[in-house]
């Protein structure tokens, strides 16, 4: 694999439909984000959400693994309302460090 080549997939969330995430149709438990890569020798370093067009962190979690599973609170997420968020993660395979495609979304009540 070269470096241009990469291998992280574009975080995911069963809460965001079509670039909304709605706290209306949130659980009581809030939204789970998952980062992923389908390579099992990529070790995600972070995975976070931020605000759109901005490197402010909001919610981080680190790790090790080719999968991460960020859970965020229903009363996090309503701090979020209406703003335009984005979430991503970076991974390194071998001695290349990958940035995963952004998820963009905004929180809608």
């Amino acid at each position: 694999m070269n470096k241009e080549e990469n291998p992280l997939n574009a975080p995911t969330s069963d809460s965001i439909r079509k670039g909304e995430l709605s706290i209306s149709e949130l659980s009581d438990s809030g939204a789970t984000f998952i980062f992923w890569s389908d390579n099992p020798e990529v070790h995600i370093d972070a995975a976070y959400i931020r605000y759109d067009g901005t490197q402010s962190e909001i919610n981080r979690q680190v790790g090790n693994q080719n999968k991460i599973i960020l859970p965020v609170s229903k009363a996090t997420v309503k701090g979020w309302l209406g703003k335009k968020l984005y979430a991503q993660c970076i991974g390194t395979l071998g001695e290349w460090q990958h940035t995963s495609p952004p998820t963009h979304f905004t929180v809608v009540p």
